[in-house]
C-alpha cells in the first residue's frame, strides 16, 4: 500500500520542525549561561569605548550619552529574575526531549508503524500542553526577552492543532499490520 499523502506530509514536516525543536530546546536552555556573557561582553565593549577621546566635547558628550543609554536598554532587555533563569534551563530540556518524541513520532509515522499515529497524537498533545505552558511563562517572566517568545508558542500551537485534527480525521488504514488487512 503506498503511503497517504498526509502521512508524508506530516512525517517531514514533524521531523523537520523536531529537529528545528532540538536545536531551539538546546538553545533556550544555555541561554542563561549565553546572556550572562554577552552582559559581559557588553560592559567591556562599554569601556573600552569609554576610552575613547575626541577633541571635540559635544561629540564626545553626546558619544558617551548614547552609550550609557544603549547599555541601560542592553540591560533592561536581558535582565531576567533569577527563578527564571532555572525554568530556561528546565525548559530548554524538556523542549528538547519533547522535540526528539516529535521528531522520532515523524520518523515512525513515514516508516507506516502501527503505533505511529497514537504516538504522533501524544506528541502533538504534549507539545501544545507545553508551548502553552511556556508562552504563560515567558509572559510572566516580564522581560523584554521572554516577550519576544511568545509569538514562537503561539505559533508551535497553530501548527501541533493543525497536524493533530489532520492525523485525527485520517485514515488510519495504511498502519494496519498486513494479516488484519487480509483477514478483512
Amino acid at each position: 500500500m503506498q503511503k497517504p499523502t498526509w502521512v508524508k506530509t506530516v512525517g517531514v514536516l514533524t521531523i523537520l520542525f523536531g529537529l528545528y525543536g532540538i536545536l531551539g530546546g538546546v538553545q533556550q536552555a544555555f541561554s542563561p549561561l549565553l546572556l550572562g556573557q554577552s552582559e559581559e561582553m557588553f560592559e567591556q565593549f562599554e569601556s573600552v569605548t569609554r576610552q575613547f577621546e575626541s577633541d571635540d566635547e559635544d561629540f564626545q558628550e553626546s558619544f558617551n550619552e548614547g552609550l550609557s543609554s544603549i547599555n541601560k536598554l542592553f540591560k533592561k532587555m536581558t535582565a531576567i529574575p533569577p527563578w527564571f533563569q532555572q525554568w530556561m534551563v528546565a525548559s530548554g530540556i524538556v523542549s528538547t526531549i519533547i522535540a526528539i518524541c516529535y521528531f522520532l513520532g515523524g520518523v515512525f509515522l513515514l516508516m507506516l508503524k502501527p503505533f505511529a499515529p497514537k504516538l504522533i497524537i501524544v506528541v502533538l498533545i504534549a507539545s501544545i500542553f507545553w508551548s502553552i505552558v511556556k508562552a504563560i511563562m515567558f509572559f510572566l517572566s516580564g522581560t523584554m526577552i521572554a516577550y519576544t517568545s511568545i509569538p514562537g508558542s503561539v505559533f508551535s500551537i497553530i501548527i501541533d492543532t493543525l497536524f493533530l485534527v489532520v492525523v485525527l480525521i485520517s485514515s488510519k488504514e495504511a498502519f494496519e499490520q498486513p494479516q488484519a488487512r487480509a483477514l478483512v
